[in-house]
C-alpha cells in the first residue's frame, strides 16, 4: 500500500492547509445536521405521495452518498500520508531501520483512520489503498464515481484489482480502457467491474494472471470455525478446477444418499412444458451434501471420479492466432493464458468435457440460437448463462444466475429466443415477474433495458468477450463508416464520384472503374 500512498502524494496540493480542513469539517457538520432534520421530517410524514415521486430523491441521495465516500477517502489517504511524512523527515531512506519505521507508522495511521472512519482495520486498509490508487493513477474512474456513473463499491473493486499492475503506467492504461466502457455499463454491479478489471489487466500484461494464480494456489487451505447450537463451519480454499471436480463427486454421493444407487431421477414436465417439483424425500439437497461430505472425509463412503465441463469462450483470433490472441475466458474460472488452458486440459483430459464457444467478430458477443419451446432448457439455458459472464443481468446485481427466463414474458408476446432471454438470480427474476414491462430486449439484441415505475431506464449489455484493442479498433472502424456515409449522403447530389470514393475509402476497398457514360 505504501507505493500507492507515495504516488498519491504527488497529486496533493501544497497550498492545502488547516483552513481547508476546517472548511470541510464545518460543511460536513452542517450537512449532517441538515440531514438529521430532513430524516426526522421524512419519518414523521405520511407516505401519501405517489411512489414515482420518490425516484429523483432516491437517485440524488445515492449519488451524494458516493461523493461523500470519495471525500472520506481523500481525507483518509492524506491523513496516512501526513503520518508517513514525519517518518521521511526524521530518518533518511537509506537507513537500515527506515522500512521498519515506515511500516509501523503506516499501521498506526491506518488504525487511527479505521477508528475515526468507523471501519474495521481490514476494511480501512482496503479503503485507503483503493482511494490512493484512484487519486494517483485512475482519475477517470474517480470522476465517474463523483458524477454518479459508477458505484463507489465498484470503483473500489477496480482500484484494488489495479494493485496487481506492475507499475503506475499500467494502472493509468487500465483507467483509460475501463473509462471507455462506462457509458455502456453504468448499471453493472461490483462483480462485473472486478472481473472486467482483472480481464483487462491480463490483456495488458499476461504474466499478471500467471503470478496471481501461482500465489493463490500457495494459499490453499481448509479451516474450521465453531458456531452456535452445536454446529461448525468447515471452509476449503482450493484451486477452482479441483474444487469443481470435488463438488461434482460430492453431489453424486449426495444423490446416492437421497435417491439410492440409481441416483437422481430424470426431471418431470407437466402441462405446457412446466417443470414439476421433485418428489419429497427425507433429506433436502443441502442436508444430503453435508452428510455425504462427512461420509467421504471419514472413509464411510468411497467417492466416484468426478468430471467437470469447461466452457471456453474464444474469439476467432485466438483460434487462428493462438500466440497473439490474448487470454481466453473460462466460464466459472475466469481469464487464463491460452497455453495454460492447453496444459490444464492435457493434464486432466480424463476428467473433463470441453465445449468451445466462439464470439461474433464485430460485437464480441456469443453467437445466438433459437428454440420453439416455451422453456429455456439444455444448451440454450447454458448458453444464456455463459453470455451473461456468470453475473445476474439485473441492474447493479452481483448475484449468480439461477433462473433463465424471458425478458418480455410469453403473456406479453415474448418468444423463446436468445434475444429474449435473461440470466437472473431468484430475487431479480421474481421482481421482474411482478409486473409486465419491467424489462425489454434492446432493439439490436445486445442487452436488456430495465424500467422503473417512475419511467427511469437503464440498460445492461451482454458480456463483450473481445480484447480492449479489438474493441477500440472496431469502434474506430464503425465511426469511420458512419462519417463516410454521412459525407456520401451530403455529396451525393453534387458529386456522385466523390461520394463513392469516400464510402469505399472508409471500407478499405479500391475505387471501382466505372465505364464511361
Amino acid at each position: 500500500m505504501g507505493d500507492a500512498i507515495d504516488a498519491h502524494a504527488d497529486t496533493l496540493n501544497a497550498d492545502n492547509g488547516a483552513g481547508l480542513l476546517e472548511t470541510i469539517r464545518a460543511e460536513a457538520a452542517a450537512m449532517q445536521q441538515r440531514m438529521l432534520q430532513l430524516t426526522a421530517a421524512l419519518d414523521s410524514a405520511q407516505a401519501t405521495i405517489d411512489a414515482t415521486d420518490y425516484a429523483e430523491a432516491l437517485d440524488t441521495v445515492a449519488r451524494t452518498r458516493d461523493s461523500v465516500a470519495m471525500m472520506l477517502g481523500s481525507l483518509a489517504v492524506q491523513a496516512v500520508q501526513a503520518e508517513l511524512t514525519h517518518v521521511v523527515r526524521e530518518q533518511d531512506e537509506s537507513d537500515s531501520s527506515y522500512r521498519k519505521r515506515r511500516i509501523t507508522a503506516e499501521r498506526h495511521a491506518l488504525s487511527e483512520v479505521a477508528i475515526l472512519s468507523r471501519q474495521s482495520p481490514h476494511k480501512a486498509r482496503r479503503f485507503v489503498t483503493a482511494q490512493a490508487i484512484m487519486s494517483s493513477a485512475m482519475p477517470t474512474i474517480r470522476r465517474s464515481v463523483c458524477r454518479g456513473d459508477v458505484e463507489f463499491e465498484a470503483a473500489e473493486a477496480i482500484a484494488l484489482e489495479a494493485t496487481h499492475a506492475p507499475d503506475r503506467a499500467t494502472q493509468m492504461e487500465l483507467d483509460r480502457i475501463l473509462a471507455g466502457q462506462i457509458p455502456f455499463h453504468r448499471s453493472a454491479g461490483t462483480r462485473y467491474w472486478k472481473r472486467e478489471a482483472q480481464r483487462r489487466l491480463a490483456e495488458l500484461d499476461p504474466t499478471i494472471e500467471k503470478r496471481r494464480t501461482t500465489a493463490a494456489r500457495r494459499g490453499r487451505t481448509v479451516t474450521l470455525h465453531d458456531c452456535e447450537d452445536g454446529m461448525a463451519v468447515m471452509r476449503a480454499y482450493l484451486p477452482r478446477l479441483e474444487a469443481h471436480r470435488a463438488y461434482t463427486a460430492l453431489r453424486a454421493a449426495a444423490d446416492t444418499i437421497r435417491f439410492g444407487p440409481e441416483g437422481r431421477p430424470a426431471p418431470r414436465f407437466g402441462e405446457y412444458g412446466r417443470l414439476l417439483p421433485e418428489e419429497p424425500t427425507a433429506l433436502s439437497d443441502s442436508q444430503a451434501r453435508a452428510d455425504a461430505l462427512i461420509r467421504l472425509l471419514t472413509g464411510d463412503a468411497q467417492p466416484e471420479a468426478g468430471s467437470v465441463t469447461l466452457n471456453i469462450v474464444m474469439t476467432e483470433r485466438q483460434l487462428l492466432e493462438p500466440l497473439r490472441g490474448g487470454p481466453v475466458t473460462i466460464h466459472g474460472y475466469g481469464t487464463a493464458p491460452l497455453e495454460d488452458v492447453t496444459d490444464m486440459i492435457r493434464d486432466n483430459h480424463q476428467h473433463m468435457w470441453i465445449r468451445r464457444l466462439f464470439t461474433h467478430p464485430t460485437t464480441g458477443q456469443l453467437i445466438q440460437m433459437d428454440s420453439q419451446r416455451r422453456r429455456f432448457t439444455g444448451a440454450m439455458a447454458e448458453f444464456v448463462t455463459l453470455r451473461s459472464g456468470g453475473i445476474c443481468q439485473a441492474p447493479y446485481c452481483n448475484g449468480t444466475p439461477r433462473h433463465i427466463d424471458h425478458v418480455r414474458p410469453v403473456a406479453a408476446g415474448g418468444d423463446t429466443s436468445i434475444d429474449n432471454a435473461a440470466a437472473l438470480d431468484a430475487t431479480s427474476n421474481l421482481a421482474k415477474g411482478a409486473r409486465l414491462g419491467a424489462a425489454t430486449p434492446t432493439a439490436d439484441g445486445a442487452g436488456i433495458t430495465w424500467r422503473t415505475t417512475s419511467g427511469h431506464e437503464t440498460t445492461i449489455h451482454h458480456h463483450d468477450f473481445r480484447t480492449a484493442a479489438e474493441k477500440e479498433a472496431a469502434d474506430r472502424a464503425a465511426a469511420a463508416r458512419t462519417a463516410a456515409r454521412r459525407a456520401a449522403e451530403k455529396h451525393r447530389t453534387r458529386d456522385p464520384d466523390a461520394a463513392v470514393q469516400l464510402l469505399m475509402g472508409a471500407l478499405n476497398l479500391p475505387m471501382p472503374d466505372f465505364p464511361p457514360a
